[in-house]
């Protein structure tokens, strides 16, 4: 009796070990509510300008746990061209360059290989770890200076805020980037033209700007930085030919005006002939604008008044009282559109000109009182 005893104790330890030695490679199992969170040693930063030294490059740490345990392997999207796994600790790093407006998103993109403590994780901690999302932000900061009643309407108040800058810093400009060439392209018999693109080159240099191919009415347009006292050469491509004006002809644009260029391809050679009605040019108005705006997170049936931040960051908002009561974020976007008048530094906009902010740009940012 005593020897089975023994014999079945050492069966019951062989066992036992071998089940051990199965599930080192089992995943873990969790029955309990599965608590993943994405860590960021800093999420937001102010803008500031470009350095050679690279000075405005800067380093985040993210960490990545299940409850207090790190999980090793992770795959993490860190920007729109790099993913990084986590370490043994649970932990990555990522640059953020301070000098670009953006909203960066950071989360995880692949689970499958992902351990704790050296074991693969269940399909359950897997879908947890996926839903692990953070976002970066470099914008400029807000002060507000002052909250006023507005002189005309008691409704409204005044809202005097200023963006901090670093000394020596200015709030970019809002104005023109580009002017604008456009018109018709036509053939012999006065029809559209479709498919044709126009081409300039300044003088001495092979390419200069070129529009896309005309559409259905013929039409083309082009964005162009005037150069100072540039002779620029024009071609129309067209079904294969190439159609220039008369030999030594060329345009000398204006520095601070669009212009407007209608075209009639000739019925026989390449040549355009260069008076109307086979071409006519004539300035035109308007003007390619960018900048960076600031915006308000309020219901879009809401109407408000914001300057285009001056150089030195300060601008006023006249909005509802009673919204400003509610605490609003802003947000800031890069504008860039074509505009018949233009616009300022200063200027006082409202708030359907603020186009609509984009996933990849600062929002929900909160002013400081």
């Amino acid at each position: 009796m005593k020897k089975m005893m023994i014999f079945f104790l050492i069966l019951t330890v062989g066992v036992m070990a071998s089940c051990s030695e199965k599930s080192k490679n089992k995943p873990i199992k969790e029955n309990k509510t599965i608590d993943a969170t994405l860590e960021l040693n800093r999420n937001e930063f102010s803008i500031t300008a470009w350095e050679l030294d690279n000075s405005h490059m800067e380093t985040v740490k993210g960490k990545i746990l299940v409850g207090d345990e790190p999980v090793e392997n992770v795959l993490v999207k860190v920007s729109e061209k790099r993913n990084v796994h986590t370490n043994k600790n649970g932990e990555f790093r990522l640059m953020v360059s301070r000098n670009i407006l953006e909203k960066k998103s950071i989360h995880v993109v692949n689970a499958d290989k992902a351990k704790i403590d050296g074991k693969f994780v269940d399909n359950q901690i897997k879908d947890s770890l996926l839903t692990l999302e953070k976002s970066i932000s470099v914008h400029y900061p807000i002060e507000i200076d002052q909250v006023i009643e507005n002189e005309k309407d008691k409704k409204l108040v005044d809202v005097h805020a200023t963006v901090v800058l670093k000394e020596g810093q200015e709030y970019p400009a809002f104005g023109v980037i580009k002017y604008k060439i456009s018109g018709t392209i036509k053939d012999a018999d006065g029809k559209p033209a479709v498919g044709a693109t126009v081409n300039f080159r300044r003088d001495g240099v092979e390419g200069f700007t070129m529009s896309d191919p005309s559409n259905d009415n013929g039409e083309y347009v082009i964005y162009y930085i005037p150069e100072d006292e540039e002779n620029h050469y024009m071609n129309v491509l067209y079904k294969g030919k190439t159609y220039t004006l008369p030999e030594n002809k060329a345009y000398l644009f204006p520095e601070d005006i669009g212009v407007n260029i209608n075209i009639t391809l000739p019925k026989e050679g390449t040549v355009i002939e260069d008076k109307p009605p086979t071409l006519v040019s004539t300035t035109d108005s308007g003007a390619l604008y960018t900048g960076t705006l600031i915006g308000v997170n309020l219901d879009k049936d809401v109407k408000y008044f914001i300057n285009i931040p001056n150089r030195d960051g300060t601008f006023v908002l006249t909005l509802p009282k009673s919204e400003w009561d509610k605490n609003p974020t802003f947000f800031q976007t890069k504008f860039m559109d074509f505009l018949e008048e233009g616009k300022k530094s200063g200027d006082v906009i409202p708030s359907e000109f603020i186009p609509k902010v984009k996933k990849n740009e600062p929002n929900q940012i909160v002013a400081n009182k």
